[in-house]
């Protein structure tokens, strides 16, 4: 991730995780954090803060914050809802013609 503005980045706004290319991002409503698909199979939830979120200071909570991954199918799309004073939902849609939801 890069600053906008200046085009630089930092060792915090680096986020590693996925052992293959990132297919989709799609950012939390309060632009908290992301939520990536890749070909890896896997859908990853990152935090630009970690230990911060949900209004609850965990200071060994780390990125990802918490991973999915399917055996079986690629996820090529993802989006996002959170119900008011809950944690997100996520939705995905996979290569073999479903659509996941994940707590």
């Amino acid at each position: 991730m890069f600053n906008f503005y200046t085009g630089e980045t930092s060792e915090k706004m680096t986020f590693k995780g996925h052992q293959d290319t990132i297919k989709c991002i799609t950012w939390l409503e309060d632009d908290s954090g992301f939520i990536t698909t890749g070909k890896d199979n896997e859908l990853m939830m990152w935090r630009l803060h970690p230990g911060t979120g949900d209004g609850v200071h965990n200071p060994h909570e780390s990125n990802p914050i918490w991973k999915f991954s399917s055996r079986k199918a690629v996820f090529n799309a993802v989006c996002t809802y959170r119900p008011e004073g809950s944690l997100p939902i996520v939705y995905a849609a996979a290569s073999d013609k479903t659509v996941r939801e994940v707590e």
